[in-house]
């Protein structure tokens, strides 16, 4: 049960911080800690409601809020009994999240490659080159048109001068190889946008960057969701998986 409240605490902290971005819009739903918001990128743009739903007009209130900005988003599910509630409102269950966790000392990184070179983003010319670089590495994005593209570049941007997270570039070849975030919640280091150019895996980049992030974590349990994709990677690394998340949205296939 510990360990669930932290990992929700992670994601809420997540998704808090995207909340607090200069490009970000939001709207409350009944108090403070439950509210849905928009970076005006589908994929981070979240309903956080991290308790049992018991009104359907805030269901009604958050898809409305999406709907007007004509943007999917992602609802994770606290409780799984509120599924029937969702799905009466709408909403279509979209796939799962594994909140996964490693202890620095039990990661997995012996593949790491010397010649892998870290470095924290620190301007916006970087910031620029790491989300390139993200967004080249997930095809899952989509097809990549202007408007979702100058979108996407200001919320990497916006990212750059927040507090909560750290942006760094993996590089081999002189050539930007990968990326992660970090977010610094005080009981977990969060990480998010992992990545590796699809012409630089199997070479040891993943592995580097999984070894900086253990040194980067201070000690601190390292913590993710990862999609079904993802999972048995994450499982190589040595991360143990906790509880599924069930997420909704208006589209069966968001990941």
């Amino acid at each position: 049960m510990r360990s669930k409240l932290l990992m929700w605490n992670e994601l809420k902290f997540f998704i808090e911080s995207l909340k607090s971005l200069s490009v970000s819009q939001s709207l409350t739903l009944g108090r403070d800690e439950c509210f849905c918001v928009s970076t005006n990128c589908s994929w981070e743009s979240w309903v956080c409601y991290p308790d049992s739903i018991n009104n359907a007009q805030e269901i009604r209130n958050a898809v409305d809020f999406f709907k007007a900005r004509d943007i999917s988003f992602m609802w994770p599910l606290y409780d799984d009994n509120d599924s029937k509630l969702l799905e009466q409102s709408g909403l279509v269950y979209a796939g799962k999240l594994e909140a996964m966790t490693l202890e620095p000392d039990k990661a997995v990184t012996n593949k790491a490659n010397p010649d892998v070179i870290i470095k924290p983003v620190t301007n916006h010319e970087l910031a620029g080159q790491w989300a390139e670089t993200a967004w080249s590495a997930f095809s899952s994005f989509g097809e990549e048109n202007e408007e979702t593209s100058a979108n996407y570049y200001a919320m990497f941007d916006a990212f750059l001068s927040h507090e909560n997270f750290s942006l760094y570039l993996a590089y081999l070849d002189d050539k930007p190889a990968g990326t992660f975030i970090i977010t610094h919640e005080k009981a977990l280091t969060g990480v998010y946008y992992f990545a590796t150019l699809h012409e630089f895996r199997r070479r040891g980049v993943a592995a580097s960057m999984m070894r900086e992030i253990c040194r980067l974590s201070d000690g601190k349990t390292i913590a993710l969701q990862a999609t079904p994709m993802g999972f048995n990677f994450y499982k190589g690394f040595g991360f143990e998986d906790l509880f599924a998340i069930k997420v909704y949205s208006t589209e069966p296939d968001i990941f």
